[in-house]
């Protein structure tokens, strides 16, 4: 049954004004449609209610403001039409590239891949707000060589060796599963990555995962890095969906600041147990690992 608004003497009215809204509002039972438009209410003031037709009264603000808020937790739990994944670090093992010629770097061979990755990311945020374009193999080769001098220097063979394996990184043990497992509940799957088109088929074909996957999306039609909000909308334009009927899915807390931003409801994948930061921009799950989204 949907929602029953009503009002003293009978009748009501639509009110576009959110100074409007009544003092009271009697739900028998709500709807999908009025619980997706309460969420939307709560996030931008701008939906249109079915309302009591007198002025909203002072007492009135925590009734609408709890009914709203229990709308807005309640459209968070409904499953997600797309799942939209970080590649680097979220599906694919960044650090798995250093770890299979381990013996050959030595024991500081966790400290390059350490480096490497940071500077990695480093050069995308600069590039990015510097307004200069680069692929993200450069800023990966980039890295890797910044990587190599601060940790001692390797020879040029093995240098080759590692870029060779950061084209075909390993996938997180619970990837593949998880992902059959949330297209069989019908749900949209997708990438989303700074990673370039070549680079990103690389990965998921080394990692036998490319058939999970509705989308691969690169940064690269939007000539900039994550997390400028022109990328999150590669993914909302891909699938027609607004982005509070998504879910974004990162190991980066960065990236889930960024999404949450443009309005993704968010999942921080804390591989690492790391502490959280931009309180501000808060995930709204918090998983160890992929395996808590079909648990």
């Amino acid at each position: 049954m949907l929602l029953k608004p009503q009002r003293a003497g009978g009748g009501v009215e639509r009110a576009n004004d959110i100074g409007l809204l009544a003092d009271t509002i009697v739900v028998e039972k709500l709807s999908i449609d009025w619980v997706a438009a309460c969420g939307k209410l709560v996030n931008d003031l701008q939906s249109v209610c079915w309302v009591h037709s007198s002025p909203l009264q002072q007492n009135s603000e925590p009734t609408i403001a709890r009914l709203c808020m229990s709308a807005r937790l309640e459209t968070q739990s409904m499953p997600a039409e797309a799942y939209i994944f970080d590649a680097y670090g979220t599906l694919f093992d960044v650090h798995s590239a250093a770890a299979r010629h381990s013996a050959e770097i030595g024991e500081r061979w966790q400290v390059l891949s350490d480096i490497w990755r940071t500077k990695q990311l480093e050069y995308t945020w600069v590039r990015s707000l510097a307004g200069q374009r680069a692929t993200f193999w450069q800023v990966t080769q980039e890295a890797l060589d910044f990587a190599i001098a601060a940790s001692g220097g390797l020879d040029a063979a093995l240098r080759d060796k590692l870029l060779s394996a950061y084209r075909e990184l390993d996938a997180y043990p619970e990837v593949p599963g998880v992902l059959g497992a949330l297209r069989a509940q019908g749900a949209k799957v997708a990438i989303l990555s700074n990673g370039d088109p070549a680079m990103l088929a690389d990965a998921v074909r080394s990692a036998g995962v490319g058939d999970l996957f509705d989308a691969v999306l690169s940064v690269e039609p939007a000539g900039i890095f994550k997390p400028a909000p022109r990328v999150y909308e590669l993914a909302t334009s891909r699938f027609g969906l607004p982005p509070r009927n998504m879910s974004f899915l990162s190991s980066n807390r960065w990236d889930i600041a960024g999404a949450k931003a443009y309005g993704f409801c968010t999942v921080w994948i804390n591989r690492g147990g790391r502490p959280d930061e931009y309180p501000d921009l808060a995930a709204d799950t918090v998983l160890d690992d992929l395996r808590g989204l079909i648990a």
